[in-house]
């Protein structure tokens, strides 16, 4: 699959690469969750420049490094024997890159966040001393949820080394359009809809998809829930190795969050009462795995929350395959995706909510989108499930989300919005609408 939606980030790359060949060595590091593309990014000014690929798979520093020496020499750069560490190596490279430019990859640099730490402040003091007059681009990736933080971070061993970070987020619904109408021109909107919720919008899932021919909406359902590809096993392979010991309890909060039960008291009393505020906080400030939603002019500390996972494809796996991992170990691949048609059509308004509101903010139109609903103590009943707003113009726009627009109660979302006119939006103007999959057009 070409490149999509990556213009900006190879402008930057690009121009990174030119300034480092005209002046002294660049570091670029490429962040954003694994399978985003980051690798296939930094390797797309490979033709612009002699290219060092060096991956750093979890292992020993001390192997990794020699295997590095000999990548190195594959590409003509002598390394001088007993270069044992990555510092050590890097600062050959330094030397090396006098007399040449060449771009060099060091994909998945926070490997060494578990291998060694050590290394960070040393390659700091390396990159500092020897920086002047190389010419070389070292561009690091990062997968790990705060590794940018804790490498380059205010404070953190490299501080100010980086020239650039570039996150690299899911396709935007744009992009998946276009991606999406390039394999199927007669895709719809529930076309559209299915590669959004069950891709993510990760590069990765989205490739995995269409290069086995799914491109329509039950398409995409039978490859999700076809045991051959990729997408039944990654979540648990995605998990299981930063959730380490104590996955099974993770798993379950998750699995609950996904299939609706966002509130603490919900989640716990579905674990017949357990105690789940640690295991909650780890999963949002340590892993990244969810994160709190509060109610649009919500305060900061409110307890009006609602937890969702933050990534949507884990979301999807959480929501679709989880529950029906049995089925795959009888072979049961009919059943399966019978479960997750079911399923997905159950999930399908909590599904267009997100859709909507993704493609509501990323519009551009504007100031603040998201979702209002009463705390719990509130007299008002019902709920916005999406709320755009408008602050240059003080309009708004209200809208209900449904199946089918005969489901529609406009005096159930008049009651909200008249709340809100009276409390937050006062003054404001503020239009009602209903969306359905009618209004997915493509």
């Amino acid at each position: 699959m070409r490149f999509y939606s990556r213009q900006s980030e190879l402008e930057i790359l690009s121009s990174t690469a030119a300034s480092a060949r005209r002046g002294s060595a660049r570091f670029t590091v490429i962040a954003g969750r694994f399978g985003v593309g980051k690798t296939k990014l930094a390797l797309s000014q490979i033709r612009d420049t002699p290219t060092l690929y060096c991956y750093a798979a979890r292992s020993n520093e001390t192997l990794l490094t020699r295997q590095f020496c000999r990548d190195a020499e594959q590409i003509g750069v002598r390394i001088p024997e007993g270069v044992r560490t990555l510092p050590q190596f890097i600062e050959a490279l330094l030397r090396a890159g006098k007399l040449r430019p060449m771009t060099v990859v060091l994909d998945a640099f926070d490997e060494f966040l578990a291998m060694n730490p050590a290394v960070y402040p040393l390659l700091a003091q390396v990159w500092e001393k020897g920086a002047e007059g190389s010419h070389i681009h070292l561009v690091a990736t990062v997968s790990a949820a705060g590794a940018v933080e804790q490498i380059f971070g205010k404070g953190a061993p490299m501080e100010g080394i980086a020239s650039n970070i570039l996150r690299l987020q899911a396709f935007e619904i744009a992009s998946l359009q276009k991606i999406l109408l390039d394999y199927n021109p007669y895709a719809g909107g529930e076309d559209l809809l299915a590669l959004f919720a069950f891709s993510g919008g990760i590069p990765r899932y989205v490739r995995a998809l269409l290069e086995a021919d799914a491109s329509s909406k039950e398409s995409i359902v039978n490859a999700f829930a076809n045991p051959e590809l990729l997408f039944c096993s990654e979540g648990e392979n995605l998990l299981t190795p930063v959730l380490g010991r104590d996955c099974g309890t993770y798993f379950a909060i998750l699995s609950l969050i996904a299939d609706g039960y966002t509130g603490i008291q919900d989640i716990s009393e579905q674990l017949a009462g357990k105690s789940i505020g640690g295991q909650l906080r780890k999963l949002e400030e340590e892993y990244r795995l969810i994160e709190k939603r509060r109610p649009l002019f919500a305060a900061q500390a409110s307890q009006t929350v609602r937890y969702a996972i933050s990534d949507r494809f884990l979301e999807a796996w959480m929501r679709y395959i989880f529950p029906f991992r049995n089925l795959i170990e009888m072979g049961e691949v009919d059943l399966l995706r019978t479960m997750v048609r079911k399923k997905y059509k159950q999930f399908l308004p909590e599904t267009l909510r997100e859709f909507f509101v993704t493609r509501a903010t990323e519009s551009g139109k504007f100031t603040q989108v998201g979702s209002w609903w009463p705390g719990k103590r509130s007299l008002v009943k019902g709920e916005i499930p999406l709320l755009a707003l408008d602050q240059t113009r003080r309009s708004a726009i209200a809208c209900d989300i449904r199946r089918k627009k005969k489901q529609f109660d406009p005096q159930a979302l008049q009651t909200a919005m008249d709340f809100l006119q009276s409390e937050s939006l006062e003054g404001w103007s503020v239009t009602q609408q209903c969306l359905t999959p009618d209004d997915i057009t493509i």
